[in-house]
């Protein structure tokens, strides 16, 4: 534990005070899923696209090694198989999700810098709904799409807890000018069921490839020369 202290306080010395904080927009598209087990087996659950979208920051901590906590709204949801008589159902949940990564940067050539990062994040899981139509009905006559909404929360009756929370990867390229390109891979670890156990559970999986552009909030301030 000591010499964990003093890594990071020679790390922390050996940072750049001129350093900035950039923050950086960021929208891309998503592919969620919830891995669900009924009686110790998995039904099989098909993932869902949708879209993630929102801000974060990144804060120099080190040579080359950098802090993005961030903030998003994610889409996420997944398809169950289909039930007897032909009925597909979509799950949509609206998410708010928050990382936090340890990034490593890669200071390679001028054009790109490479960088990758893992951490934590807790997902809040704001609002739901259930949709289902029924393929059977004839295709001259479209089946009606239902709609139920989803109780999140603790109780007994509800479909889904409030906070979920895991794992979150990323890889991405930026380019000099502050845009960047990135996937992303999050694994929850929390069992989302409510009053569920080991046989009888629900956990998220989520991936993204996202664009943000990255932008200072300060100028580092010039230095003044002195006449002679």
């Amino acid at each position: 534990m000591r010499s964990l202290f003093i890594l990071i306080a020679l790390c922390v010395v050996s940072t750049d005070v001129s350093a900035q904080i950039s923050f950086a927009p960021e929208i891309g598209t998503n592919l969620s899923a919830y891995n669900t087990k009924i009686d110790g087996g998995s039904i099989g659950n098909r993932g869902k696209g949708g879209i993630r979208a929102g801000v974060k920051a990144d804060i120099p901590f080190c040579a080359h090694v950098y802090i993005q906590p961030g903030v998003f709204y994610v889409n996420t949801g997944d398809i169950p198989p289909q039930m007897a008589g032909g009925s597909n159902t979509t799950l949509d949940i609206n998410t708010i999700n928050i990382p936090v990564h340890f990034v490593y940067k890669l200071k390679g050539g001028r054009a790109t810098t490479p960088y990758f990062g893992v951490g934590p994040f807790l997902g809040i899981n704001i609002s739901g709904k259930a949709s289902w139509s029924n393929d059977v009905v004839m295709p001259q006559n479209p089946p009606p799409v239902n709609h139920e909404a989803l109780r999140v929360g603790f109780g007994l009756n509800d479909n889904i807890k409030r906070y979920d929370g895991g794992i979150s990867t990323i890889l991405g390229l930026q380019l000099p000018n502050g845009l960047y390109g990135q996937i992303l891979f999050q694994r929850g670890f929390v069992n989302l069921k409510p009053r569920g156990n080991a046989e009888n559970s629900i956990t998220s999986f989520n991936a993204a490839i996202s664009l943000g552009y990255s932008f200072h909030c300060c100028h580092k301030p010039k230095k003044v020369e002195e006449k002679k």
